[in-house]
């Protein structure tokens, strides 16, 4: 039977949102990605600008310990005592939720596959390649300078890294987070996509 809830996680540079955008389309499933978690956050009165920003100055896990088997309380939400990081990550959670309610969902980072790893219908994915694979694509897709672009590529992952674990207490890219990882250069992006359709069905 296939999941209606499909997660990716990705290397920055290995195609992940490619692929993920390739597999929502060929299942006529809703496409989901930080974008459109902004857009969403921004109507909740938070700047997306300002969840950037904090994310980028991550330097240390914050998040409380909330949970219990991983579920937030609800009454925890709109608490002036929680750090904004803590809060940001609970909106992205509510944002998420209500997005897979709506119907299948092919949804990218923004921590996805820890949000929704104790739901049997969803199937998360880890996406990564080959570095010298990834500089190429940043410099010919992503159009940054040859001279830039492995700086760019381990400061990209660095931020995801340390996004996903202060939130989340589980090592990015772990395979063991995952229902499957895999490389997007072994059988090129479409044929991954096709993989992972393959995967859920």
């Amino acid at each position: 039977m296939s999941k209606n809830i499909i997660t990716i996680s990705r290397e920055f540079g290995s195609g992940g949102r490619i692929i993920a955008k390739e597999v929502a389309k060929k299942l006529g499933y809703a496409f989901y990605d930080r974008a459109l978690v902004d857009s969403q956050i921004r109507t909740d009165e938070l700047s997306a600008e300002s969840m950037r920003d904090i994310e980028d100055s991550l330097n240390e896990a914050l998040l409380f310990q909330l949970a219990v088997d991983g579920n937030y309380a609800e009454h925890f939400w709109e608490s002036a005592m929680m750090p904004s990081v803590d809060k940001l990550f609970l909106m992205q959670e509510k944002i998420i939720n209500n997005m897979i309610a709506k119907g299948p969902s092919v949804i990218v980072g923004t921590g996805a596959d820890f949000i929704c790893r104790e739901k049997a219908d969803c199937a998360s994915f880890f996406i990564y390649a080959p570095f010298d694979d990834r500089k190429k694509r940043v410099i010919e897709d992503y159009h940054i300078p040859a001279k830039d672009a492995e700086a760019k590529i381990r400061r990209r992952d660095k931020l995801r890294k340390e996004h996903y674990e202060s939130c989340t207490f589980q090592k990015w890219g772990d395979v063991h987070n995952y229902d499957l990882a895999l490389d997007s250069s072994f059988l090129g992006l479409s044929k991954t996509a096709e993989l992972v359709i393959r995967a859920i069905e």
